[in-house]
């Protein structure tokens, strides 16, 4: 062989289908080596080039051939598509591959480093992630709320206690993986799926009982309007919390530490999101806050000195 002879490879589970050709138009020999006897089978060839489809396995597959002085050469799948003129099987994969090969307008696909899959450097991303994601979510949510409560203080309070909430969850499951499960750590981009998980779940809630507060409170005034808004939603938010808790928590059941770990975060997370944060901590500080929760809306200059009827409504039990 020579550097001329192309080695296209169909990846598979179990059995690899490879054409090689020495020249264009023409595939002189197909061979259908096991999985275990891919490589081997490799070695024992003169220095080629192989083709592949750059698949998410086919990045491991390139170093390793190129460890055995093959070049590689790994194409996108929807260039080499066009490239398959019958029914779709590993041999007319093979052999789409092998002519996409020969056509000079497709840009290669480099292969992955070793050096990515690193551990130290895939926790050192999802770090980097981290830092990025959450603060241009946040100021994205934030943005949201502040258009459909028209206010700026409600909005900040809302996206503290998701925050507060997020901050929480994963204090106690880092205690509980480490002290009570004695796990030797987190997988590294445990903390960023249930950030997203749960402020997504978080801010829902919120929208659900500060826009039916902020109904109320055009009607009746801020405080009285807390009151009736937590009166109406407050057992569906508890309800739809619980439900969502029990779903994340079947997630634990599956032998995959990363599983397992997003469980228990989004499941405890989310209670206590539904029971304390949402149903007592936020409709507290709204109530205390009063009417400059809604600054600078037209709400928030309400008379900070409650009508006769007013005061009835507060003092009165909410009912519907």
């Amino acid at each position: 062989m020579s550097k001329d002879t192309r080695i296209a490879v169909d990846v598979a589970k179990a059995v690899f289908e490879i054409a090689i050709s020495d020249r264009p138009g023409h595939v002189s020999r197909r061979e259908r080596p096991k999985r275990h006897q891919f490589l081997p089978y490799l070695a024992q060839q003169a220095p080629a080039t192989a083709v592949m489809e750059a698949c998410g396995s086919a990045h491991y597959w390139a170093r390793e051939i190129q460890k055995l002085g093959h070049q590689v050469i790994l194409l996108p799948p929807h260039h080499v598509r066009p490239y398959i003129r019958r029914n779709k099987t590993d041999r007319t994969d093979a052999k789409g591959i092998l002519e996409a090969s020969r056509n000079d307008d497709i840009r290669p696909v480099l292969a992955v480093p070793s050096d990515v899959e690193r551990p130290e450097v895939v926790a050192a991303s999802a770090q980097r992630d981290l830092v990025v994601i959450i603060p241009i979510v946040l100021v994205v949510i934030l943005f949201i709320l502040m258009l459909l409560l028209r206010s700026v203080v409600a909005p900040v309070l809302l996206v503290l206690s998701v925050v507060l909430s997020y901050g929480a969850a994963m204090s106690v499951s880092a205690w509980v993986f480490n002290g009570f499960f004695g796990f030797s750590g987190a997988d590294a981009t445990v903390p960023l799926f249930g950030f997203v998980f749960l402020v997504a779940l978080g801010v829902d809630y919120n929208i659900f009982l500060m826009s039916r507060v902020r109904e109320e409170s055009l009607k009746h005034g801020t405080r009285p309007g807390i009151l009736r808004g937590l009166g109406v939603t407050g057992g569906v938010i508890t309800s739809a919390g619980v439900v969502l808790a029990a779903t994340f928590a079947a997630l634990g059941v599956i032998p995959i530490m990363f599983l397992v770990q997003l469980a228990f975060i989004v499941a405890f997370g989310v209670l206590l999101d539904t029971v304390l944060v949402r149903s007592l901590l936020v409709p507290a500080l709204a109530y205390d806050i009063g009417s400059r929760i809604w600054w600078p809306g037209k709400l928030a200059r309400e008379s900070s000195a409650p009508s006769a009827g007013t005061r009835e409504e507060e003092e009165a039990p909410v009912g519907r």
